[in-house]
């Protein structure tokens, strides 16, 4: 259970900074302008839905030895740090280098390897245990875990970033920090945990023919709406 749940430790210690603090540091340690910034984050929506709905599939069709979503945890523990570092930089270039910079980073981040750790975290349960007390106390345990890891990274960021020198270096040893520690658990997730339920073998269905069949279902669509 423990192992488990701070999987959203890791994950947001990384997370909330981006949630909390990217558009300052977009704006005020980069100097991009807002109206950018908004627009990277517009564009980004769009492109993260699909990279959901791509990492389902990629988790559905993994096989290894780990499991289906367990190797994928230790797959992007080191990239899931890196990629920290390398959003919160902000590399000597042109405004439009900047941009650039920006949203390739801000993707390669939120849009790549978030939803790489993500959607087979939320797998995992699953696969853990099929007990729905059990599935519900995984879920409390988990989001309790992530929120309190939220509050406290808002609270000693700014901190920890001027500890370290302040403006564009600070921001960078701060996520280095922030990124250790995030792969860290990562690795103890991967580590202490089990794949116990074997899916049950059945007929490949086609990606579109599986969303149809979905759009179909009358009382998901309800709660979607």
């Amino acid at each position: 259970r423990i192992s488990y749940s701070i999987g959203d430790v890791g994950a947001n210690v990384v997370w909330a900074t981006l949630a909390s603090f990217m558009t300052f540091f977009f704006t005020d340690v980069a100097g991009i302008g807002a109206a950018v910034v908004g627009t990277i984050f517009l564009v980004s929506r769009f492109l993260d839905a699909f990279s959901d709905l791509g990492m389902g599939i990629i988790v559905d069709r993994t096989n290894s030895k780990y499991g289906k979503a367990r190797p994928w945890i230790l797959w992007v523990a080191i990239p899931y740090a890196i990629g920290g570092v390398l959003l919160f930089s902000a590399p000597d270039l042109s405004m439009t280098g900047k941009i650039i910079y920006a949203f390739v980073t801000y993707n390669l981040m939120s849009t790549v390897l978030y939803t790489m750790f993500a959607q087979p975290y939320h797998t995992l349960m699953a696969l853990m245990t099929q007990d729905q007390y059990e599935r519900s106390i995984l879920t409390v345990l988990r989001m309790f875990a992530g929120t309190v890891t939220a509050i406290i990274i808002n609270n000693i960021t700014l901190p920890l970033v001027n500890f370290f020198g302040g403006g564009a270096g600070g921001w960078q040893k701060t996520m280095a920090v922030y990124g250790v520690i995030a792969a860290i658990i990562f690795f103890v997730v991967f580590a202490n945990t089990s794949e116990r339920i074997k899916p049950v073998a059945a007929k490949k269905i086609p990606v579109f023919e599986g969303l149809k069949a979905l759009f179909r279902n009358k009382y998901w669509v309800m709660v979607l709406f």
